[in-house]
């Protein structure tokens, strides 16, 4: 899939601070499919530090809670046979969210982030993330991610 996952949200999404295209204060993530990984690279600009040259954690958790989000949309789809916008797509939510933070996170320069679902059934995803600064990873996080029955995009 060459576009970005967010652009399928519709309404529902189009507001978020971390990947919403109508919040114009939001960071606008983009995240693509590559194989079975949801994948997010920004470079993030220097508001967003907590130290100097430094990304806030806070920060951190929203970008992976996002790249996230993303992935398992784009998992509900393929595994309930739908095509990306569709509006029956299932809605998922965070219902726990945890993050290791495991070297400083640098403004201002390439970072990669990589999730991926690890397990799936029909109601429930848990999904870990990788975040990457270069080749070092400075964060991981994890999420449970509950469907919304009768929720819709």
């Amino acid at each position: 899939m060459d576009q970005r996952l967010q652009a399928y949200f519709g309404t529902f999404g189009k507001h978020c601070f971390g990947c919403g295209l109508e919040n114009e204060h939001g960071i606008k993530l983009s995240t693509y499919l590559e194989g079975d990984e949801g994948v997010t690279r920004l470079v993030p600009p220097p508001h967003l530090q907590g130290w100097p040259g430094i990304l806030q954690g806070g920060v951190i958790s929203t970008l992976m809670d996002c790249t996230i989000t993303s992935l398992v949309y784009a998992t509900a789809c393929k595994e309930a046979g739908l095509t990306p916008g569709d509006p029956d797509t299932p809605v998922y939510v965070t219902v726990n969210s945890s993050t290791d933070y495991v070297k400083p996170t640098p403004v201002s320069r390439p970072i990669e982030l990589r999730a991926r679902v690890s397990e799936s059934s029909a109601r429930k995803m848990i999904v870990t993330c990788s975040l990457f600064a270069g080749r070092e990873e400075t964060a991981r996080g994890r999420n449970v991610m509950v469907r919304v029955m009768g929720a819709k995009f």
